[in-house]
């Protein structure tokens, strides 16, 4: 892995893929993954994309992502994980996205890769800086046509979307979608790679953070994500992003 003041670049090759190793899935940071080789399917928040070689993910902060199907064959991705400021000023904040590439991008990243075993430094910085701005700018945003998640699965990721400021549990969503809470956990979790009280609380830790970023005091925010108590809050928010609340710059 190859660390810059503001993201880091690594190349992975894997031959055995396991999928309980691609759990809790979100980052405070931008997520730039691209394919060399391997075809399986990524679920990003509701909905799974297929993938396969020279696909490419721009994943924003805070978006839930899990591998849900993993390459039957060797996987090779290069992973950029980026902060905002290094997202070009053309492009939405919140930008998420997936494409298949032709030829051209590929060179650019085996282009970089080699420049990654060549220099260091400065050098290496300012290199990746403009490789990271060629390849956001020049790439296509049509997406790769994804499929819906199960009925049950989407119905449940958003109902905790949407009530996320409310008490939550197996029992409550369960309920409010008409089956058991047994069907639900088993359910969610094959597909999501994750526990669903698990998945509320990482879902809830990120709205926090968005609270905090647009001027909420860390107590308000404690108390409409219903912690069950400040300290709660503090001691999970730190372990998570590894700062406290009030270190939290408000968005302008």
């Amino acid at each position: 892995m190859i660390k810059f003041d503001n993201a880091t670049y690594e190349r992975r090759v894997e031959t055995a893929v396991k999928k309980e190793l691609f759990t809790n899935q979100m980052h405070p940071r931008f997520e730039l993954l691209y394919i060399l080789n391997g075809n399986g399917k990524f679920i990003i928040e509701n909905t799974e994309h297929p993938f396969t070689n020279n696909s490419m993910f721009l994943v924003a902060p805070g978006k839930f992502h899990v591998l849900s199907t993993p390459p039957k064959t060797d996987y090779d991705r290069i992973i950029i994980y980026f902060d905002q400021s290094l997202l070009p000023e053309t492009l939405e904040k919140n930008l998420t996205f997936h494409t298949l590439n032709n030829s051209t991008v590929r060179e650019l990243f085996l282009k970089f890769d080699d420049y990654s075993k060549l220099y260091s430094g400065k050098t290496l910085e300012i290199l990746f800086k403009g490789f990271l701005n060629e390849v956001l700018l020049t790439t296509g945003k049509s997406s790769v046509e994804p499929s819906n998640l199960p009925v049950l699965i989407k119905n449940a990721i958003d109902y905790i979307e949407l009530n996320l400021d409310k008490k939550l549990s197996i029992e409550t969503i369960a309920e409010n979608l008409f089956v058991s809470k047994t069907h639900l956990s088993h359910s969610f979790s094959k597909v999501m790679n994750i526990g669903i009280m698990s998945y509320v609380q990482l879902k809830r830790i990120y709205k926090a953070r968005d609270m905090l970023k647009n001027g909420y005091s860390a107590t308000k925010v404690a108390e409409i994500l219903d912690y069950k108590s400040y300290p709660t809050f503090l001691r999970n928010y730190k372990k998570h992003f590894n700062k406290i609340p009030s270190n939290e710059k408000v968005s302008k």
